[in-house]
């Protein structure tokens, strides 16, 4: 269980000022930042305490969108990953490579939201929750197709979904061995962002941690709110245009 494929397990911000993230996000949340070389890039490891979470990497602002978050879903096999995508109908951007933290891919699945199949040298176990603050904590699709979302993930990943009603609709909760992995749901009306998964970050106080990311220079789209029997939750832009997500738990 703690070393099985299809769960996330890295977070890189494609950023197009990746000096400015990573100091919003190191002041914001206390990470670690440390520069490295790789393949003649330099990019920012960022880390947690002894616990790397991904890194901060050059991302073009001519390619059309701004920055975001990516999330590293496990995978035995990058290359049968990618043919397995073409074959569900998503799409391979950057094929199969090899990197220090191991191997990965570039992909969209169906509805247009990006993430990278990847096969990690060295295999972390899981962390129990709750999270630690300033840890990823969880991950959520924002799609305007939900139904064929579902046919991609559980096809490639193995994994199971299950419908909860919300207020205004229903959330899809993705598990993995009866365990929630993932989750998603349909895009907001009006909403100007491309499909994309919503990466969240571990917080212990939502609203005290919103208002010092406001302060740092974020923008608050969904204010601090419950969530019934989860905990408080907000999302933000982060000031290079990156969303995420703040999630307290309940317990």
């Amino acid at each position: 269980m703690g070393h099985a494929p299809s769960r996330i397990v890295r977070h890189d911000l494609m950023c197009t000022d990746p000096a400015a993230g990573g100091r919003f996000y190191a002041e914001l949340f206390g990470w670690t930042l440390t520069e490295v070389t790789v393949m003649g890039m330099t990019i920012t490891r960022i880390s947690l305490g002894e616990r790397v979470l991904g890194a901060v990497m050059p991302f073009d602002r001519n390619l059309g969108f701004p920055s975001h978050w990516m999330p590293y879903m496990q995978t035995d096999s990058v290359d049968e990953t990618c043919q397995r995508v073409s074959e569900l109908g998503g799409a391979v951007c950057m094929g199969a490579m090899d990197i220090p933290p191991g191997r990965f891919a570039l992909t969209n699945d169906p509805t247009g939201a990006v993430f990278s199949p990847f096969t990690p040298r060295q295999l972390s176990p899981e962390s129990p929750p709750p999270a630690a603050p300033g840890a990823f904590c969880w991950d959520e699709l924002l799609t305007p197709d939900v139904d064929a979302a579902v046919a991609f993930y559980t096809g490639l990943l193995g994994w199971s979904s299950e419908r909860q009603p919300m207020e205004d609709g229903e959330y899809t909760v993705f598990t993995r061995d009866g365990v929630p992995a993932a989750g998603a749901m349909p895009m907001p009306a009006g909403a100007t962002f491309r499909p994309s998964w919503l990466a969240y970050i571990a917080a212990r106080d939502v609203d005290a941690t919103a208002a010092n990311a406001v302060r740092l220079g974020a923008k608050v789209t969904t204010r601090p709110a419950d969530i019934p029997d989860i905990g408080r939750f907000a999302v933000l832009v982060d000031p290079t245009g990156a969303r995420f997500g703040l999630l307290g738990t309940t317990g």
